[in-house]
């Protein structure tokens, strides 16, 4: 039997982002790739620089269909649940930096000029089997005994974090792979190449410490970005669900995983 694959810890992770950030040209002009620790330290403005992360993560991901099914169980387009969406978004982005910056590391994008966050890309170590979706779970049970009912909301995060779960332990044979759990750019900076820096400087830290990166995405269109990354879907992971749009009930594959080998140098 081969001996089991030391997992990568989160002081790897950073050591690997340090050292591809001082040795590869990435980011974009004007741009800077930064540790949110490291930015932390830079500007002595911890509390600030988490909540203008979570500020990012929420205006790039207020249609997305993963967050709208777990929120309201319909379709982005809908007219009702747009508070309630956005209620969701703003704990669970707020848990997702907290969350990355104790058991992985947050890459950040931030404007040269005027040193505002401008792009967030959330990893968890394999070391971490946790995700965003246990601490809104724990909320939705403080709730759910306040109530005396298991809402909607709470049976399909419950659903979500368990499939999520099943599917990074299955994604790589080898052990636990790195996970890409959020990458979001504000969308008055979209199109300048941000994202694309961010997943190529996570590119390289899965080379440089020859371990494979999962991801999940809800948008087709970032299935071919990724695609182009060296990204593969995982098709026996995925798992479709039904939205509501007006009286019509739609299928969408909720979620796409994907998966990248580190490649060898």
């Amino acid at each position: 039997m081969e001996p089991r694959k030391k997992l990568i810890s989160r002081k790897q992770l950073r050591e690997s982002f340090r050292n591809t950030i001082l040795n590869k040209e990435i980011a974009p002009h004007g741009v800077v790739l930064v540790d949110l620790e490291d930015y932390c330290l830079q500007t002595r403005k911890r509390a600030e620089a988490r909540e203008q992360a979570a500020k990012v993560i929420q205006s790039a991901f207020r249609n997305d269909p993963g967050i709208w099914w777990m929120a309201v169980g319909k379709a982005p387009d809908s007219e009702e649940g747009q508070q309630q969406v956005a209620d969701f978004l703003s704990f669970l982005s707020e848990w997702e930096v907290l969350l990355s910056s104790r058991k992985g590391i947050v890459l950040l994008s931030v404007n040269a000029e005027t040193q505002e966050i401008i792009g967030v890309c959330c990893v968890l170590s394999p070391h971490s089997e946790e995700s965003y979706i246990d601490f809104v779970i724990a909320l939705l049970t403080i709730k759910s005994r306040f109530w005396g009912f298991r809402s909607m909301q709470q049976r399909r995060a419950e659903a979500f974090g368990a499939w999520q779960k099943e599917s990074r332990k299955r994604a790589y044979e080898g052990g636990m792979p790195i996970f890409l759990s959020m990458l979001g750019v504000r969308p008055d900076w979209h199109g300048r190449g941000i994202g694309k820096a961010m997943l190529q400087a996570l590119n390289f830290i899965s080379d440089d410490l020859k371990t494979p990166i999962y991801l999940e995405t809800s948008l087709a269109k970032n299935v071919e970005i990724y695609k182009k990354s060296g990204y593969r879907i995982l098709e026996n992971l995925k798992r479709p669900v039904q939205v509501s749009v007006g009286n019509c009930r739609e299928h969408f594959d909720m979620l796409t995983p994907m998966l990248r080998l580190p490649t060898t140098q």
